[in-house]
């Protein structure tokens, strides 16, 4: 099953599309610049975007390993806002940290409950 972190998160995935586009297009585009146009056509869903919602995730780090977070091993996320995790590290601190540090896990089934958390 693919690694998509942004499942649940329709606005942040289109939003990144997006950005690639602009980017692919004109290099010097800032994330900022894309922002500034959204708000000025829909200024709600750019208050929405990337808003933390609890999440939760069986996410494996790939990342190198370091004294907070064990390459290979698998942690839970807490949160997600379509970009970063909040993730309890092997120290049981809570940490804020992208999702391309992430791949996830046991992904089966997912929907989005009434309470608007997320669950996979």
């Amino acid at each position: 099953m693919p690694n998509n972190h942004q499942e649940g998160f329709d606005n942040e995935a289109k939003f990144h599309q997006a950005l690639s586009y602009m980017i692919e297009r004109h290099s010097g585009v800032q994330t900022s610049s894309l922002k500034h146009i959204l708000g000025l056509f829909n200024p709600e869903l750019l208050n929405r975007l990337f808003t933390r919602k609890k999440c939760r995730r069986s996410l494996a780090y790939i990342g190198k390993s370091n004294d907070r977070f064990k390459h290979g091993s698998c942690y839970q996320s807490i949160t997600f806002n379509g970009a970063s995790y909040e993730v309890v590290d092997m120290n049981g601190e809570i940490q804020i940290i992208g999702s391309t540090y992430f791949l996830l896990q046991d992904v089966i089934k997912s929907k989005i409950l009434n309470t608007g958390e997320y669950y996979t």
